[in-house]
């Protein structure tokens, strides 16, 4: 009502302030002066590349809006994602615009007074090099306004499978994925998620008799839920089967078998290299080589469950296959991994453990192969383009080659950190509809195109 009495135009069209990876825009925002609105984008060929600009309402009723782009001799519009920012509530009770619901080419409603930012993400993937011009036609309540949208293609392109690996512990049994996986795989998969940490949900265990409760001699595995995640990701280079060691799950009783030996007796000795075995057996007849996967014991080891679990695990592992391989998130002192050299072979240490202990960097950076580096603290509060876009660069720095965010989609607050079990992390947001994208979760895409 107050907007309204002001006698302003419906509209405000208006740049995204500072730039649009800034999630603090106002849902009351306005521009102290008005200014035109200048779209351009600068991009490799096979890359995904946003322009943003933002719509106050300014009248006291609920405006339909439509933006349309026309000129599609020009920059094809198919090659086009049209979303809307919605304001999401983070802790502090903080408005945040992060998510990005997609509207395509109908009407997307704008709040009485409120403000949103209009996203266009334009898909170069099969785009020639070259200069386009569009024009943008945003039209509400009889006002219609006309954006010029150019875009620069340069002659390098994007691998759609890049070498770089990333992973955001994307589990397909939390709510943004369940019942949505075909959708929640499609998005990993634009969004370059190129390892992928299969929960101990998805691993396979061995089997226990219903009737007996014994567990089945010789051992058998069930690798319907495996054999489900590689169909969802054929994408994936980096496989980590992650069976949870930390929750007790070295016994490889999680079938509740009520005759399953002791962790190290010779007889449990045996059945764990019988596991070990039958996986690789198994990945190399789904045409994955011991390259393709690494055991992910347990979860953020010190030196205490590195000693007790991730170093005897190891060593029966390697009696089975030498070329079996382990990646580790960890923060294990450089002692105990120069005393156990054959424990771990994919190091992922937080960032600051990184710069914070160039002694353990160094020896990472020693190892045959390439490391990561991680950061364990995802949330709203996070600004997109230092926190998640510059993630990436900071693998770069160090001379790693990957990066790790928790996390992908959680079961928290997804849109309100109120609304949930507890606060959420993830970057992606659960709907009826599928996952869909944020900011954050953009600026982590663009971060890995930015390295390639």
């Amino acid at each position: 009502s107050y907007y309204h009495s002001l006698g302003l135009s419906p509209l405000t069209i208006w740049p995204a302030e500072p730039s649009l990876w800034s999630h603090n825009t106002s849902p009351f925002a306005r521009p102290a002066v008005e200014r035109d609105v200048t779209l351009h984008a600068d991009m490799m060929i096979g890359e995904l590349e946003p322009v943003a600009f933002n719509v106050s309402n300014n009248t006291a009723e609920p405006l339909a809006l439509s933006v349309r782009v026309t000129d599609p001799g020009a920059w094809p519009a198919s090659s086009i994602d049209a979303r809307i920012t919605t304001h999401v509530l983070g802790s502090g009770f903080l408005f945040f615009d992060d998510a990005l619901t997609p509207f395509a080419d109908g009407p997307v409603t704008i709040p009485a007074g409120m403000t949103r930012q209009v996203w266009l993400i334009l898909n170069s993937r099969g785009v020639a090099a070259g200069d386009y011009r569009s024009t943008v036609t945003v039209a509400a309540a009889g006002q219609t306004n006309t954006l010029t949208l150019t875009a620069r293609v340069y002659p390098v392109e994007m691998p759609a499978r890049p070498q770089y690996l990333s992973s955001a512990w994307s589990y397909f049994t939390w709510k943004p994925a369940k019942g949505f996986e075909k959708q929640a795989a499609a998005e990993l998969e634009r969004s370059y998620e190129t390892a992928h940490s299969l929960h101990h949900e998805y691993m396979p265990w061995p089997e226990v008799d219903p009737q007996t409760k014994k567990l089945l001699r010789p051992i058998k595995l069930n690798f319907e839920k495996l054999d489900e995640m590689l169909a969802y990701r054929p994408y994936v280079r980096q496989w980590l089967l992650w069976p949870g060691f930390e929750f007790g799950y070295m016994s490889l009783n999680y079938r509740q078998a009520i005759d399953m030996p002791a962790v190290g007796t010779a007889e449990h000795n045996e059945i764990f290299k019988e596991w070990v075995r039958q996986i690789r057996d198994h990945m190399h007849a789904k045409g994955l080589s011991t390259a393709d996967w690494a055991f992910y014991w347990l979860d953020e080891p010190g030196d205490d469950s590195f000693l007790k679990l991730v170093v005897p695990a190891s060593k029966l592992a390697k009696e089975v296959d030498a070329t079996i391989l382990i990646w580790e998130d960890h923060q294990v002192s450089l002692q105990m991994l120069e005393e156990h050299p054959d424990a771990i072979d994919i190091h992922c240490c937080p960032l600051d453990y990184y710069r914070n202990h160039p002694e353990v960097l160094s020896h990472v950076l020693s190892e045959q192969r390439r490391s990561w580096q991680y950061l364990c603290a995802s949330a709203k509060t996070n600004d997109p383009h230092r926190y998640y876009r510059l993630h990436h660069l900071a693998s770069v720095a160090l001379g790693l080659d990957g990066g790790g965010m928790w996390v992908w989609g959680d079961d928290g607050g997804q849109f309100n950190d109120y609304a949930g079990p507890h606060t959420s992390y993830g970057m992606v947001y659960a709907t009826d509809r599928g996952p869909i994208t944020g900011k954050r979760r953009e600026a982590w895409r663009e971060g890995i195109e930015d390295v390639e």
